[in-house]
């Protein structure tokens, strides 16, 4: 037994004995879920599978248990310990009565401005999709009916309009075909040609 005084002693000195009915009954539920635990391997080595896997119930229950217990316990040894003075325990006070509420408050408005810069964003790049789809549709609108009223040229178009050729002819030019979809002609040559 002298190995296991000197454990004891060890233990005594960092406080880990338990002295209490709560520590006793969470040491004693430790002991009992860690025999438990050695039974239910010797039974599967033995090759009792099916009698080992009765057992694993009663090992999670007993594990939740003492985890609550020894809950617990850690928590009635952090005051007993930690909070020991007055001094100690008004630094807890005070950093949960003022600086979580602080932190909180500055996670809140982090938060929320981030989410209304992105609104912001959001909504800048979008009016400026439409002004630039706005100008677009004029453009072509004013390309559409110089075709239709003076039958031009893209060229010509581009030099009133003031566009460069290369835009026209990517964004304006395919609507002159639309543009013969909705002509009426007399005959389907005359159609075939214009298409050509």
């Amino acid at each position: 037994m002298p190995i296991w005084s000197k454990i004891t002693r060890t233990l005594a000195s960092l406080g880990m004995v338990p002295r209490t009915r709560l520590a006793h009954f969470a040491l004693y539920l430790s002991g009992i879920e860690a025999a438990l635990f050695l039974l239910q391997w010797f039974l599967q080595l033995a090759g009792a599978g099916r009698a080992a896997a009765t057992l694993s119930g009663w090992i999670a229950f007993l594990g939740w248990v003492v985890a609550i217990l020894l809950l617990f316990v850690a928590l009635r040894w952090f005051q007993k310990h930690v909070l020991w003075s007055v001094r100690n325990r008004l630094i807890v006070t005070y950093l949960f009565i003022g600086a979580v509420p602080v932190t909180l408050a500055v996670a809140i408005a982090l938060l929320s401005g981030y989410l209304v810069l992105g609104n912001l964003a959001i909504f800048s790049a979008v009016s400026e999709v439409k002004v630039e789809a706005n100008r677009l549709a004029a453009a072509n609108a004013a390309a559409e009916e110089e075709i239709t009223r003076h039958s031009s040229t893209p060229e010509k178009i581009a030099a009133a309009l003031a566009i460069p050729l290369r835009l026209f002819t990517q964004v304006c030019a395919p609507m002159v075909g639309l543009l013969n979809l909705f002509t009426t002609y007399d005959d389907e040559a005359q159609a075939v040609a214009s298409f050509q």
